[in-house]
């Protein structure tokens, strides 16, 4: 009652993201009520990069959706798309689709896929042709592949440079794709610089890949600052004196936020702060109110799929714990009732089903989707001085150093660490070492020999 009296002056809300239309609902009538409170929302694993790249080369952040049965000729820049990515079981369908000798003609023409990659992900292991390079060559060798496509006579403008000291590999792949447009495709993982998925796109562009093997849709949330951004900007806010209340739905930002921000120490100058959470965590035990969360198999909602199917998310059983999701949290704090999840999900969607609702709803909890909700495809244009931007940005002089680089990679079991106390998980045997309960660093023989390494485990 006080925040609301308050207009919500000296309230945040930070949140995990979320693809929930009932969410998103909800969250717009908080701020209609509460017009000085203010949203964040944080991931430690995000892919911001790929937004920010997107918005440097079309002028605002588009989401990429490969179609992978359509290309020959695959090129991944670090991006393990066939795990570390939402859409990799559609993804690995339709790239095993074009790895067999069966059937005439095209149908028969198998992909080839070029992986240059500095850890070693499941895409680099069914690739073709993998490369092994340092995390501070990518840049490079972006620029050296764009460089080696226009002398494939693809229109890629000049970047400045030398492609001396360029891999060789880097001009068979280019020639490779100049050979292949618009059966080709580049693709750009996560743990890149907007630069490189800026890049990515370009060239999609000049090989003619847009609206054949990649296409585009726009993000519903295009003004959102990127998740580190608005993270630092809150915990700066929270250091001044300028956060009296806080609410935090779900994640753990005291674990796994960036060091340098010293979230703990930011979350002890706010006066009230509310955990929403599965479990009495780092961030819970650092607030003054841990709520328990309903688990998703508890609790009524909706949900997006990442090319924006709908679906409808129905318990399977009731709370054990007497736990809230985020919509019914923030419902109590409308003051709104109904305030239950059930009641929550059907009031954003009655305007979809107008003529019949109960038919509509009954019909898309049996299905599971809600048919041709998906976002429509867009075809973006390219920006005009993109490229003098990309090519600032790959050129730009890393820090000099020597010896080791090291890339931190989130694992493929426990991700970023969140389900470390899962020992189902952890018992796992991991798909490519077979590790069970062990984290280990992945060296080459060669490093391994310099280093006096001669076995696992050592």
């Amino acid at each position: 009652a006080a925040i609301r009296g308050s207009r919500g002056a000296g309230v945040r809300v930070l949140s995990e993201a979320s693809s929930s239309p009932t969410l998103a609902e909800v969250r717009q009538r908080l701020l209609a009520a509460m017009p000085q409170a203010r949203w964040v929302e944080y991931e430690s694993l995000s892919r911001d990069a790929e937004r920010t790249g997107t918005r440097l080369a079309f002028g605002q952040p588009y989401r990429p959706h490969y179609r992978l049965a359509r290309a020959d000729v695959i090129v991944s820049l670090d991006d393990d798309f066939l795990y570390h990515h939402p859409a990799a079981l559609r993804y690995t369908r339709d790239f095993a689709a074009r790895r067999t000798a069966e059937g005439t003609g095209a149908a028969r023409s198998m992909n080839r896929l070029h992986v240059i990659e500095s850890g070693f992900s499941l895409t680099g292991s069914n690739a073709d042709h993998r490369y092994a390079v340092r995390p501070s060559q990518m840049r490079s060798v972006a620029a050296g592949l764009a460089r080696e496509l226009a002398k494939q006579g693809v229109s890629v403008p000049p970047i400045p440079g030398e492609s001396g000291a360029v891999p060789g590999f880097v001009a068979e792949i280019a020639a490779d794709l100049a050979s292949h447009k618009g059966r080709c495709l580049v693709t750009a993982g996560t743990s890149q610089p907007a630069e490189i998925h800026a890049l990515a796109a370009l060239l999609n562009n000049a090989l003619g890949a847009i609206g054949e093997t990649v296409v585009y849709t726009e993000l519903p949330d295009a003004d959102r600052p990127e998740h580190v951004a608005g993270l630092a900007a809150l915990a700066e806010e929270m250091r001044a004196g300028q956060v009296s209340g806080l609410i935090i739905l779900g994640g753990n930002p005291v674990y796994d936020a960036p060091a340098d921000l010293d979230f703990a120490e930011a979350l002890g100058r706010v006066e009230t702060s509310v955990h929403l959470s599965l479990y009495d965590d780092e961030t819970s035990r650092r607030c003054t109110w841990h709520v328990p969360r309903a688990h998703f198999l508890e609790a009524w909602g909706d949900a997006l799929a990442y090319d924006g199917t709908l679906s409808l998310v129905q318990p399977l059983i009731a709370p054990l714990y007497d736990g809230l999701s985020a919509i019914e949290l923030l419902a109590r704090l409308l003051g709104e009732t109904p305030a239950d999840g059930y009641a929550l999900v059907r009031r954003t969607h009655a305007p979809r089903w107008a003529g019949d609702f109960e038919r509509g709803w009954t019909q898309a909890l049996h299905d599971g989707l809600v048919q041709k909700t998906a976002w429509p495809e867009r075809q973006p244009t390219i920006v005009t001085a993109a490229w003098d931007g990309v090519a600032r940005g790959l050129t730009a002089a890393l820090p000099a150093g020597e010896g080791y680089e090291i890339a931190f990679a989130p694992d493929n079991k426990l991700l970023d660490g969140r389900f470390a106390n899962n020992g189902w998980l952890q018992e796992l045997p991991d798909p490519l070492t077979k590790l069970t309960w062990d984290n280990a660093a992945l060296v080459s023989p060669a490093t391994g020999r310099e280093l006096g390494v001669r076995r696992d485990g050592d």
